[in-house]
């Protein structure tokens, strides 16, 4: 049964994505001085257009019982949170994640 619970209230990537953006809206708001590639993040593409790229970004693989959130680049994949009885938890500094990820694909150009 309770294996039932936990397959049903798997988060769907819509709420993957969802969080992702909670914690990057934090992010921006709780750190004005964080480092300059991070707050660029923040500030020249603005909230509204950040939360048009997650889709492009974020990736959740399903293990039916739980998931895991991944933000994915053509060069690396970043494991960075866990979703499970209809939450999903990110883990780390996403600023710090966001800012590597936006290094990598700029250094691959």
């Amino acid at each position: 049964m309770v294996f039932g619970l936990l397959f049903y209230f798997n988060p769907s990537e819509q709420k993957h994505e969802e969080a992702v953006a909670h914690k990057i809206e934090s992010f921006c708001k709780e750190n004005p001085s964080a480092t300059p590639e991070a707050m660029l993040l923040c500030n020249k593409f603005g909230l509204g257009l950040i939360k048009m790229i997650i889709p492009e970004l974020v990736t959740r693989q399903n293990f039916l019982l739980f998931s895991l959130t991944k933000i994915e680049n053509e060069e690396q994949s970043n494991f960075i949170g866990i979703g499970v009885a209809n939450y999903v938890f990110i883990f780390g500094d996403i600023g710090e994640r966001l800012s590597q990820s936006k290094k990598n694909e700029s250094s691959s150009d």
